[in-house]
């Protein structure tokens, strides 16, 4: 319980939220399947460990890290039921607006 509420405010807290529905390019009425399946496809294209031997610099390394952090993150609280109610609270349903 103390985890899921530490994990809460990381991810909720004003000033730093970010939409994670645009993170893993899905809505908010996207079904537990989608958002799996938008993770994977992501996660897979921004895994550093695809990148390391192509010789990117540290500034382009440290931008794929990342995304995949943010991606990751974004996954997190998108798959639990809980953390995503909580998460389109935070952000007063106003990306569900936007895709209905």
């Amino acid at each position: 319980m103390l985890r899921q509420l530490k994990t809460s405010v990381r991810y909720f807290s004003k000033g730093s939220q970010q939409d994670f529905y645009k993170i893993l390019q899905c809505s908010p009425n996207s079904s537990q399947e989608t958002i799996k399946g938008q993770f994977r496809r992501l996660a897979f294209k921004f895994h550093p460990d695809a990148y390391t031997e192509k010789g990117l610099s540290d500034s382009e390394m440290s931008r794929i890290q990342d995304q995949f952090i943010q991606i990751k993150q974004a996954y997190d609280v998108l798959s639990s039921e809980s953390d995503k109610k909580v998460f389109d609270r935070s952000i007063g349903n106003s990306a569900a607006s936007e895709f209905r």
